[in-house]
């Protein structure tokens, strides 16, 4: 489920074995729900760590810039297509391209330039 339109995004089939395994569906759903959202936040950070290599900075200032940089294009993501940040990141994508994990990352890119360009 989308956390912010509760609209469905996908099935999941979670497998669970263990003897005395007692606890709640929610708290599973909940579990598969932040994997899945770790996963995507966490192939984004690579994709910024590889954006920001060879800028000068130090290693720990890329880290917290990639970790920011993924989170908040994971956040974008999830919103709805109606939310304005989503929005505004497809409108700045070429060719209105539907925003993915691959493309994410440049939108959000593009619209920190975008807003150093017009102050």
């Amino acid at each position: 489920m989308n956390r912010y339109t509760n609209e469905l995004i996908r099935d999941q089939i979670a497998l669970l074995h263990a003897p005395d395994f007692t606890c709640a569906d929610a708290t599973v759903a909940a579990w598969l729900v932040t994997q899945a959202e770790l996963k995507l936040t966490t192939r984004l950070m690579s994709a910024a760590w590889e954006l920001s290599a060879g800028q000068g900075l130090s290693l720990a200032y890329q880290a917290r810039a990639s970790a920011l940089f993924a989170a908040a294009t994971c956040n974008a993501m999830l919103l709805s297509r109606e939310q304005s940040l989503r929005q505004m990141l497809e409108q700045l994508l070429p060719g209105r391209a539907t925003l993915t994990a691959s493309k994410g990352l440049d939108a959000l890119l593009r619209l920190f330039a975008l807003k150093d360009v017009l102050q």
